[in-house]
């Protein structure tokens, strides 16, 4: 019997955000690609959130920090301590699957509006075109 488990690692350079970031969604990525991975349907990947663990890799500190772990994913994995977290990760993607669609839901519903917000990634945006055209203008003509 093959008991599958799943670790998904988010590389830093330099910078690992704390755990009390990664519960609040301040820092979402370790979650939020738990989420996606839970989405995706292809054949052979049997994917649940109480197999896996999420942690960070700081590539210049050197250093390998578990921040989440499924129910039934054990600490001996990796020959580390445990990882202390009130919310065991099944039960953080769910918390931020509820979010996205009760924020979608308010968005759709048209009780929030989205705010768009001018700054130097807005160059890089697929989407800047949707800004408004006073946006546009204070970014100094986006193209």
């Amino acid at each position: 019997y093959l008991k599958i488990k799943f670790l998904i690692v988010d590389y830093k350079r330099k910078y690992v955000p704390c755990q009390s970031d990664v519960l609040s969604f301040k820092e979402p990525q370790l979650i939020f690609y738990t989420l996606l991975l839970s989405h995706l349907k292809q054949q052979n990947l049997d994917f649940q959130e109480s197999k896996a663990a999420v942690a960070y890799w700081s590539i210049l500190g050197g250093n390998f920090e578990l921040r989440s772990k499924g129910v039934f994913f054990e600490k001996s994995h990796f020959g580390q301590k445990d990882v202390k977290q009130k919310i065991a990760l099944d039960n953080q993607v769910k918390k931020m699957r509820d979010l996205i669609i009760q924020e979608s839901r308010s968005f759709l519903e048209g009780q929030k509006t989205f705010r768009a917000v001018p700054g130097k990634h807005c160059h890089f945006c697929s989407h800047k075109s949707l800004c408004r055209p006073q946006l546009i203008g204070r970014l100094g003509g986006v193209k």
